[in-house]
């Protein structure tokens, strides 16, 4: 059922097979935990996919579809590294060749682009163009990444393959478009080549530049059209994992601000000692990050240092995507650091008031959020905004993998915590009354968005003890607000009466054990139901001859399951 998922409609197809889940076999079972990571994708549900492809390559650890899906939410969260490495290990995975691998090779090449190993782009998308040598688009990027090569010529070869393959299949606007990349293609080899007329022809027509986010990336912030802006908010997030946090609104104001500095080799972009005047984000190149060796002996950065130059000491290199110049500006003081120029290097600059005013936004609407998510809570519904907004002050945002515990049962209860997206798990361990005296661990309920718990911190502060440990079954976002934060003027009767109220019912020991015990026993009549249903395939199919797999059903269970 799940033959061309891929080319499908994931919706659409997900429903008549999720309800035969129990049903299916483990490969099923793979197979549909990818179909439902492709369309959480569908839906920009990245980190969801991400657990998804986790909990398929756990049944299955060379799925390719697995595989190739992890890296596309990699991919989407601009994490290149993770995409690079999840692309190639799906192309060593058994069941590649039955895909279409020139798309991986495309994929591949693009992720090895960003992160700036562009020698090993050209070798992939080169075998991508092999598999599949009149597909336009692996010519354009091909060309592309010829071009952040500074290899025009070979540049100009793609594109005039492009124009030909475009006109052939009758695509005259693509074609228009393709002529122009070439023209600008020959201009730059003119120029390589040192004609000094064909170069100022070059930069007369900047403008006509294959890709749009180049061209409108070069241009100074106050002529960008806006239309560049838009296009440069909604393409940033694959340069720099720095702009993810914001709303594409904020995101186009910025663009307006942003603005395109080269560097060559050696050199200085920040100096020790200067004024804080910009924030910074490298888009392409390297950049090498240096203290005093004064400051390095006393911060202990000298057991980090790679290299000394003069009186500066290097502590860091920085890639394309990093950030670096936010602390002075925040702390208002002196450049600590110097930041130099290791290679060609590409950066943005954002003046510093900006970036103060932009991340003062981010925190208030950051807080509105916060406000806007208690004020749905039952336990603050007859609360005021000032005493909603004073919680959501105080209330930090933290994000859990799944599987992470938030707290131990028994731990002191110091945080109080709601539930904002994802699912929590509460597990007790109780020990049992009669030899061995074994502890037993069972999960008793679910939390999901606006559960809370942990209000032992606020019932009993000085002896509170949390009654259960609470691990993340999906990734969590939670809201954690310390005791010590909480100001005895708002926990009143009522509220600590509503708390009591509302707060999960932690069942009693012997409940506990009791459910444990129900769930052995369930166990037990499972695995003689698979048992049994192995010896009777043995028995109707007259396999007795494949003796390795069925000999032993209880060794093979798990098959079976």
């Amino acid at each position: 059922p799940f033959s061309g998922f891929l080319d499908g409609t994931p919706e659409v197809i997900l429903k008549p097979i999720s309800a035969l889940e129990d049903r299916l076999p483990m490969q099923g079972k793979t197979d549909l935990l990818v179909a439902k990571a492709v369309a959480a994708m569908e839906k920009d549900e990245h980190h969801e996919a991400i657990e998804l492809c986790n909990d398929a390559l756990s049944m299955d650890t060379t799925h390719f579809g697995a595989r190739f899906q992890r890296a596309l939410a990699y991919y989407a969260l601009g994490e290149y590294c993770k995409a690079v490495s999840d692309f190639q290990l799906a192309q060593q995975s058994p069941t590649a060749h039955r895909h279409k691998l020139h798309y991986l090779h495309y994929d591949l090449a693009l992720a090895l682009m960003y992160v700036g190993r562009l020698d090993e782009a050209r070798h992939e998308i080169v075998h991508a163009i092999k598999r599949d040598p009149t597909n336009k688009m692996l010519w354009v990027a091909r060309g592309i990444i010829h071009r952040r090569m500074d290899r025009y010529k070979d540049a100009r070869d793609d594109y005039a393959t492009l124009r030909h393959l475009a006109r052939k299949s009758g695509h005259d606007a693509y074609s228009r478009e393709v002529l122009q990349s070439i023209q600008l293609a020959r201009l730059e080899a003119a120029a390589e080549s040192g004609k000094a007329q064909a170069a100022e022809e070059e930069r007369v027509k900047r403008r006509k530049v294959l890709d749009p986010f180049e061209e409108a990336l070069r241009i100074t912030p106050e002529r960008r059209t806006d239309a560049q802006l838009e296009l440069l908010a909604q393409e940033c997030k694959l340069y720099a994992k720095w702009f993810s946090r914001f709303p594409k609104d904020v995101l186009t104001h910025l663009w307006s601000k942003l603005k395109l500095l080269r560097f060559e080799p050696g050199e200085r972009i920040i100096s020790i000692g200067s004024k804080p005047d910009a924030f910074y984000i490298a888009i392409t190149g390297e950049v090498s990050v240096r203290v005093s060796r004064d400051s390095a002996s006393t911060s202990g950065a000298r057991a980090y240092a790679a290299r000394l130059e003069g009186n500066e000491m290097e502590v860091a290199t920085l890639t394309a995507g990093d950030t670096f110049g936010e602390l002075a500006i925040l702390r208002r003081q002196k450049r600590e650091a110097s930041v130099v120029a290791k290679t060609k290097a590409r950066v943005l600059a954002l003046p510093a008031e900006e970036y103060r005013n932009t991340v003062q936004l981010l925190e208030d609407r950051q807080l509105a959020a916060k406000v806007e998510f208690l004020r749905e809570a039952l336990l603050f519904e007859s609360w005021s905004e000032e005493q909603l907004a004073h919680v959501a002050s105080i209330a930090q945002t933290r994000h859990y993998e799944r599987g992470a515990a938030v707290v131990e049962q028994d731990g002191e209860a110091q945080k109080l915590f709601f539930v904002r997206k994802g699912v929590v798990n509460v597990l007790r361990a109780v020990t049992e009354q009669e030899p061995p005296y074994s502890v037993v661990n069972t999960r008793v309920c679910a939390l999901t968005s606006g559960d809370f718990f942990g209000e032992q911190s606020v019932l009993d502060p000085m002896n509170g003890r949390y009654p259960a440990s609470f691990v993340c079954d999906t990734y969590v976002e939670l809201l954690e607000i310390n005791k010590r934060q909480i100001d005895g003027g708002w926990i009143t009767s009522s509220v600590r009466q509503w708390i009591k109220e509302l707060a999960v019912r932690y069942p009693e020991d012997a409940k506990v054990l009791q459910m444990a015990l129900d769930k052995q026993i369930w166990d037990k009549r499972q695995a003689s139901i698979v048992d049994m249903l192995a010896r009777e395939r043995i028995r109707t199919s007259g396999a007795r001859s494949q003796g390795s797999l069925y000999a032993n059903p209880v060794k093979h269970r798990s098959q079976w399951r």
